[in-house]
Parts: C-alpha cells; structure tokens; sequence
C-alpha cells in the first residue's frame, strides 16, 4: 500500500507513523539503503541471511560475494540475520522516506536494538536548526524498544515509534 492508498482508507487524523513504516514509499526507501550498504550491519558488518529448508529442517546462509558473480556462494548461518534501516536522527513531523541517505543505515536487529539502548536519538525541527526536547516515552522508558515484546515489530514501542521520546507525531497530508 502506498501513501495514497493509506490516506484513502483511514482518516488523516488516525495514521500514525507505524502506519507510514508499512507504506511502499518506506520499502522502496529501505531497500535503496539495503543495496548501498550491500546488504550487511553498518555496525557489526553480519549480512543478511536466507532462510532455506533441507530435510524437514530450516537452515540460513549469507551470500559470500566476491569480484566475479560466478564466484558467489552461500555460508552457512546459524541464526538468521534480519536487517533494518536506523534513523540517526528524526525531523519532526518528516515521514520515514523524507531523509537523506546520509541520516539513515543498515544495522542487523541486535545493533539496532543496542543503538536504542545506550544512544538517545535527536530529534530535529522541521528546518533542522533546533533540536527539541522532549521527556522520555514513559511506555518504553525511552529505549524505543521493548525487549519483552521482541516477537512483535523486533520490541519496536508503538507509543513512541521506537523514537524514544513523547515525540507528538500528527501526520500531515503534504500539498
């Protein structure tokens, strides 16, 4: 579902920024920093894995790439590897895909979940000249995440959008 069709099914009033994560405008977005960072943690460097069945049993594998396509193989995992696109910084009121590149990365899901833990995210108004405090998210105590909730959007907090802070999110249609 794109932008549009998400502005036509639910009220402007009632999409929220986890709404604006499913949107393909986001995907697309993702996926562009994905093929930049070839597929692997910025942080940890782990790329992603595949998920593949032999014998009954799941298995995972990276792609070993090399020089020369005819060369590439797979290796063997033994946890599969998620990756996700992290902001460094938010924009206030900016929808997801609204950044330049520079201001987002790949990060497997265990680096991102410690990037929350131990760094606070600033959050930027909208001409980038002041950052705005703002208390933490008293759902999540401002990590963005939930350990306990980790099955579910990898922890992300629905309250505040894995931004930490009470960060008041009011989607605005663009003109």
């Amino acid at each position: 579902m794109n932008l549009k069709d998400l502005e036509t099914i639910k009220p402007n009033e009632e999409i929220t920024y986890n709404d604006l994560l499913a949107c393909q405008e986001w995907k697309n977005k993702r996926q562009e920093i994905f093929h930049r960072d070839e597929f692997k943690c910025s942080n940890c460097n782990r790329k992603k894995t595949f998920k593949m069945w032999s014998g009954g049993k799941v298995m995972y594998f990276e792609l070993n790439t090399t020089e020369s396509k005819e060369n590439e193989s797979l290796i063997r995992s033994n946890q599969p590897i998620r990756l996700e696109v992290h902001h460094k910084y938010y924009i206030l009121n900016n929808f997801p895909w609204e950044y330049d590149d520079i201001a987002l990365i790949t990060v497997c899901r265990e680096c991102h979940q410690e990037i929350h833990d131990n760094h606070k995210i600033p959050v930027w108004n909208q001409d980038m000249l002041n950052i705005i405090e703002f208390g933490s998210c008293n759902r999540c105590d401002g990590k963005g995440y939930l350990k306990e909730y980790k099955h579910v959007e990898n922890g992300r907090c629905f309250k505040c959008s894995g931004s930490g802070s009470n960060v008041p999110f009011r989607y605005k249609p663009r003109v």
